[in-house]
C-alpha cells in the first residue's frame, strides 16, 4: 500500500486535518478526500460527538497541484469520509443544523 504525505500548505490557516483517503487516479496523481476541522479550543463542555465532528468541520478535495475543493459546504458539521473501491462514492457522517445528530450521507465523489 502506498501512503503520501499531505503538505501542510494544502490546509487553511486554523484548521487541522483529520485524516486523508485516496481516490481513485494513477500512482501519483491520486486526488485526496480529506476532513478539515477548526483548530481544537478548550471546551469544559465538549462531548465525543463535538470533538470527532466539531461544527465547521467539512470534507474536501484536494487535488495534487494543490487546489482544494470543498464538498460538504451545506453541512454545519462533516467528518469520517469513505470513499468506495470503485471512487465514485463517498459516505460520511454529517448534519446540516445544530439541532439534528450525526447521520450517515452518501454523495458522489465528482
Amino acid at each position: 500500500m502506498m501512503t503520501a504525505a499531505v503538505p501542510t500548505t494544502y490546509l487553511r490557516r486554523g484548521w487541522s486535518l483529520a485524516f486523508a483517503l485516496l481516490l481513485v487516479g494513477s500512482a501519483f496523481s491520486k486526488d485526496l478526500v480529506v476532513v478539515q476541522r477548526p483548530a481544537a479550543a478548550a471546551d469544559a463542555a465538549a462531548t465525543e460527538a463535538t470533538v470527532l465532528c466539531p461544527d465547521r468541520s467539512q470534507i474536501v478535495r484536494l487535488s495534487p497541484g494543490g487546489s482544494e475543493r470543498p464538498l460538504t459546504d451545506d453541512f454545519l458539521a462533516a467528518c469520517d469520509p469513505a470513499v468506495s473501491f470503485d471512487g465514485r462514492q463517498i459516505l460520511f457522517a454529517g448534519r446540516r443544523s445544530s439541532k439534528e445528530r450525526l447521520q450517515i450521507w452518501r454523495m458522489s465523489a465528482d
